[in-house]
């Protein structure tokens, strides 16, 4: 009798650890604030003064790499957090709450749709 419940046993075990392994890695992780946003600062700030994005950063409790300045005040950055909000809503918040920062939107790829 041991023996059969034994067995059953390690066959769960297995069973358990081939159904992770077919949903693969992901479905052991959580999904975390990583997002590319578009940032404008407030006049007379400039977006690629690296001093300023990490002072914004540190203040909202995020992480802030630049991308590119794609126009006069504006960035693309990519945002990170150790949150557990996949859509960065709260780390998206707290930058927007930032007197430096006038404007804060995720980078959405704009697609033209003709008539």
């Amino acid at each position: 009798m041991v023996r059969t419940w034994g067995g059953f046993l390690l066959a769960g075990a297995a069973l358990t650890l081939l159904s992770y392994s077919a949903a693969g890695a992901d479905a052991l992780t959580v999904s975390r604030c990583r997002e590319r946003i578009i940032v404008k600062l407030a006049p007379p700030l400039s977006p690629s003064d690296d001093r300023i994005a990490q002072a914004v950063a540190r203040a909202a409790r995020v992480q802030l790499k630049f991308i590119r300045t794609i126009g006069p005040a504006l960035s693309v950055f990519e945002l990170t957090s150790g949150e557990t909000d996949a859509n960065c809503a709260k780390s998206l918040q707290r930058l927007r709450l930032d007197s430096r920062v006038r404007s804060v939107e995720i980078d959405a790829r704009r697609q033209h749709h003709g008539n």
